[in-house]
């Protein structure tokens, strides 16, 4: 069940009640402080800590009562101000999405643009933006790769105490690459338990049994991607293991181990805690669980507003998560939780369709069946349901034949048809064809996404 629970598309996941493990709880709300207040004070200690972890900053700002777009809005005005800690992440998210077109990132303007907020928060002192800046400067990010620029960020990061810092220069050096590791610089940073260089050697190995041990070394030493990936490792083998390791990962704050760990939660019906680590994942970097979160939303009408819905995409969108642009898009053409604006959404419908995203596919299938910011067309509708189905969106067949049962303004019901696509639908041997069919049919409508409650 867990193996499923982590191979499922996270933002069409739907939860099953299966029960894990105990549940755990998380720290009490605090309603002392505004979520301004409280980020604020969260901000300054992680600078004067030197902290790589942004986890205190995010939680701060849920426990008094603000949401994942407060904390959005407060890192970017934190940014604009000139913080140093705001800036590095301003600069992540800018790069990410510039890393998702094809252009050159030495000289694409949002590559430049994160590469001075990324320098300015070097410059300020902050050392993991020292770690960053060499990163991009020797890999050629805003500017000419330059790899003794690279190292001189590096350098300065190492010098301010970085592990990880030091983990990277001893790879760049060429230290690492006999395999040898009881030269003393090596031995130094081993004997301090650095599970950064830790991380590093294990991934010389590949997938040997060494690369194993070194993991599990960096796991018992604080790593939380080695506890991640450990944990998938084990699904194989032990489910109960893998399960504690994902647990591990999620309290050392990694945003995809707080999303997995936050939908096994959700499936044992501990709803408050699985929710608020999808939050904190979305917040701290991890795009794929804003649909995850706005899929838990949509079905809480009466506590989450479509326009909050919307707002998740729409940050999902910016970070360049292909879904939330998908259901972005959606809500631009269908007014859900915003004023519509169907040109542009169809526009954009269309443009990740013909990149290749397969719920581009079904969200035009949605619009053409309905004739939504579209003239209606039952054949179009269909056609964009076999591109979703080559591209691999599971039921594809099953929505093929609820349309064409229930008809539209363009085509009369076809009862004939319907069972041809049914009876296809069930010799690819997926589950459930005819309970689907059925309540698709009992609800005399079908759309990509819900619409709002009126």
């Amino acid at each position: 069940m867990l193996k499923l629970l982590l191979t499922l598309p996270l933002g069409m996941l739907m939860i099953p009640g299966h029960v894990f493990a105990q549940p755990e709880t998380l720290p009490a709300r605090r309603v002392q402080q505004t979520p301004e207040e409280a980020f604020s004070e969260a901000l300054s200690q992680i600078f004067q800590s030197q902290s790589e972890e942004l986890y205190p900053a995010a939680l701060s700002v849920l426990q008094s009562g603000g949401t994942e777009i407060d904390f959005f809005r407060l890192m970017k005005q934190a940014g604009e101000s000139g913080n140093p800690v705001a800036r590095k992440w301003m600069a992540q998210n800018i790069l990410q999405s510039a890393s998702a077109s094809s252009g050159d990132l030495a000289t694409a303007p949002a590559a430049i643009r994160a590469r001075e907020l990324m320098k300015e928060a070097a410059d300020a002192g902050f050392i993991p933006a020292q770690v960053e800046m060499a990163r991009y400067a020797g890999s050629g990010v805003g500017a000419v790769a330059s790899e003794s620029a690279g190292l001189n960020y590096l350098m300065q990061a190492c010098k301010g105490g970085s592990s990880r810092a030091r983990a990277a220069y001893l790879l760049l050096s060429g230290r690492l690459n006999a395999g040898q590791f009881d030269a003393p610089e090596i031995a130094s940073e081993l004997g301090k338990k650095n599970y950064h260089l830790e991380e590093v050697i294990a991934s010389l190995y590949g997938d040997s049994p060494e690369a194993q041990e070194w993991l599990e070394k960096a796991s018992e030493h604080g790593s939380p991607t080695a506890a991640f990936l450990l944990g998938q490792r084990k699904l194989q083998t032990d489910e109960a293991a893998a399960l504690a390791l994902l647990k591990l990962s999620a309290e050392r704050y990694l945003p995809e181990a707080l999303a997995t760990y936050g939908v096994i939660q959700l499936s044992r019906h501990e709803e408050e805690e699985g929710l608020q680590r999808l939050q904190l994942a979305f917040m701290l970097g991890y795009a794929p669980a804003a649909t995850t979160l706005a899929a838990q939303y949509i079905s809480r009408p009466e506590t989450y507003s479509p326009e909050r819905v919307f707002e998740l995409y729409r940050l999902g969108d910016s970070l360049k998560d292909t879904r939330s642009s998908v259901a972005y898009a959606y809500c631009l053409v269908t007014g859900r939780g915003c004023t519509a604006t169907p040109d542009e959404g169809v526009t954009m419908l269309r443009e990740l369709a013909d990149a290749g995203s397969p719920y581009a596919y079904v969200a035009l299938a949605d619009l053409y069946f309905n004739g939504c910011g579209v003239e209606p067309d039952m054949m179009k509708a269909i056609n964009y349901l076999g591109e979703a189905d080559a591209a691999g969106v599971p039921n594809a067949y099953v929505l093929m034949a609820a349309l064409t049962q229930l008809g539209n303004a363009a085509a009369a019901p076809d009862a004939r048809r319907a069972e041809l696509y049914l009876k296809m639908a069930a010799e690819r041997g997926e589950i459930g064809v005819q309970q689907l069919f059925d309540a698709m049919i009992q609800k005399k409508e079908w759309h990509f996404l819900p619409p709002v409650q009126k």
